[in-house]
């Protein structure tokens, strides 16, 4: 049986064959196998490419129960803390975005340094009484940390001293000194 096609219907349809022609990469004259393949060795190179990115890692710190002998696997688990802020700072395998969660209400009798990029976490409201000292209960010697949640108890006239090259957060915390100011910058 033959039918009549039109005309306009005709050469639409050849435009349409000839603006087409496959090539090499055209996605649509692949078999969808083949274009899975493709994505996958894409994907593949890429990663390759790439450098590893370190995710950050949570520590964890109580003075009533923790033990500054483990490891810092060890402080990764709420279970198994470390006993001082100084020893969780300490570690030389923190990186920036770690966060170091403090338990409080317990008193931390030590100077605090915080790490560039380490976020020192206060739950509870733990205090940094770092007296009798004269230097500062704690300091930010490089931008990027953020410390929140404690109460910061010195005798001397500085309490914190920060470097705010970059930002550097300081946010719910309580100060407390007989004479209380902050040193910002260097």
């Amino acid at each position: 049986r033959t039918e009549h096609i039109p005309d306009g219907v005709l050469n639409a349809t050849r435009e349409r064959a000839t603006a087409r022609a496959p090539t090499a990469l055209d996605s649509a004259a692949m078999p969808r196998e083949t274009l899975s393949g493709i994505a996958a060795v894409v994907a593949s190179l890429t990663a390759l490419a790439l450098p590893a990115v370190a995710s950050a890692a949570d520590y964890y710190v109580d003075a009533a129960t923790g033990d500054d002998s483990r490891t810092a696997a060890q402080a990764q688990d709420p279970a198994t803390p470390w006993d001082t802020i100084g020893r969780a700072t300490a570690e030389g395998t923190l990186t920036e975005g770690d966060v170091i969660h403090v338990a409080g209400p317990s008193v931390y009798n030590e100077d605090v340094s915080i790490p560039a990029g380490v976020t020192l976490e206060g739950s509870g409201q733990p205090v940094i009484d770092n007296s009798p000292s004269t230097s500062p209960a704690v300091v930010a010697p490089a931008a990027g940390g953020s410390i929140e949640g404690f109460t910061i108890r010195a005798p001397s006239a500085s309490v914190v001293q920060m470097d705010l090259a970059g930002e550097t957060i300081v946010r719910g915390n309580v100060f407390d000194a007989d004479n209380a100011s902050a040193s910002i910058g260097n």
